[in-house]
């Protein structure tokens, strides 16, 4: 048992949810995620406190330990782990015919798994979303991103974001800084020669970036970042995130308010992507004539939920049809959302 479980491994109750029997539910989550994997518990903590007479038990597992408790569980909720983990955990459970709720993977394909739901959005939306902001609203034209290429996620949604460059009509090539790049004589030539206008900064969720030797070299110009990250830097230029959730979101304030206030920290988007996850499988689980997960899976299909990173419900679409990106700036004040995009993926 790790050291994240806030949750009691199970914790059972018999109220009925439509049929014989609970409902099973393993939120699955990699404890070395550290303080993602802390926060999404949290979260879901903080949905099932609130849940009116909650008919389901509750078990928090790690990849490794699924395996074993897959054959008595009806729907799993995939929280942070690394991109490996998930793909197993999603063939394991495809073959299985579990459903699974994804909560915290933005740019995994899901297109082969029939049984499989998203909760945040994904790269494409978000790459979309980044490349039209900094097109349309910020009329810029000369883009650069900073991306580790090593890492899967970022190189997935780096390749989404060069495409969306392309569908708006970016006048030049998007131009790709490595870590090794940041070097600052060699940045400062980078910098010259390519003189960007924006800096988008690429990278999977829970990274904050220093941007100070963006500073240093010179560069005064925009930096778009993606998922939920704090510059550590002092800011010399204009910064801002696109993401889910924003704590700092006006419409979000019931939520955060009465979460701040039974939690004890303000949410991020990892807490919030956890209460929207379960959630989802409370809204479900009042609908079931039997706790199975062929009913469940159908069910699926037909929810809709208000959750604390906006509404959804996903028809036959793997991912939800009715989010909007938030695009946060980052000021001397705090954070403000300052747009919320209409866009849709094209994939």
């Amino acid at each position: 048992m790790w050291r994240f479980l806030w949750i009691p491994i199970l914790l059972g109750m018999t109220a009925g949810c439509g049929g014989p029997g609970p409902l099973r539910v393993a939120v699955v989550t990699d404890p070395q995620q550290g303080p993602l994997s802390e926060a999404f518990l949290r979260g879901v903590q903080y949905a099932f406190k609130g849940a009116q007479n909650p008919s389901l038990e509750l078990q928090t597992l790690s990849p490794k330990e699924l395996p074993a408790h897959l054959e008595k569980v009806t729907v799993v909720i995939a929280g942070p782990m690394d991109l490996p983990d998930l793909r197993a955990l999603l063939t394991l459970c495809e073959s299985q015919h579990r459903p699974v709720i994804v909560a915290a993977n933005h740019t995994l394909n899901l297109a082969k798994y029939p049984r499989v739901w998203r909760i945040p959005l994904n790269s494409d939306y978000l790459a979309n979303a980044a490349a039209f902001f900094a097109l349309k609203m910020l009329k810029k034209q000369r883009f650069a991103a900073l991306c580790d290429t090593t890492d899967p996620e970022a190189s997935a949604l780096l390749a989404d974001l060069r495409r969306y460059l392309q569908v708006y009509r970016a006048s030049g090539p998007l131009r790709v800084l490595t870590p090794a790049d940041t070097s600052m004589p060699r940045l400062r030539r980078w910098l010259r020669k390519n003189r960007p206008e924006v800096i988008f900064f690429v990278s999977s969720p829970g990274f904050s970036p220093d941007l100070s030797s963006l500073w240093q070299a010179g560069f005064r110009g925009a930096v778009i970042g993606f998922h939920e990250w704090t510059p550590e830097a002092p800011q010399k230029g204009e910064v801002y995130m696109v993401t889910d959730f924003c704590a700092a979101d006006p419409e979000a304030q019931d939520f955060v308010q009465r979460y701040t206030q039974t939690m004890g920290v303000v949410p991020g988007l990892c807490d919030a992507l956890g209460y929207d996850a379960l959630q989802v499988v409370l809204a479900v689980a009042q609908r079931l004539e039997t706790p199975s997960p062929e009913v469940f899976a159908a069910r699926m299909r037909t929810v809709r939920v208000q959750g604390a990173t906006g509404v959804l419900e996903f028809g036959t679409s793997h991912d939800p049809l009715g989010k909007r990106p938030l695009i946060v700036q980052y000021t001397a004040e705090g954070r403000r959302v300052v747009a919320r995009p209409a866009v849709s993926p094209y994939r």
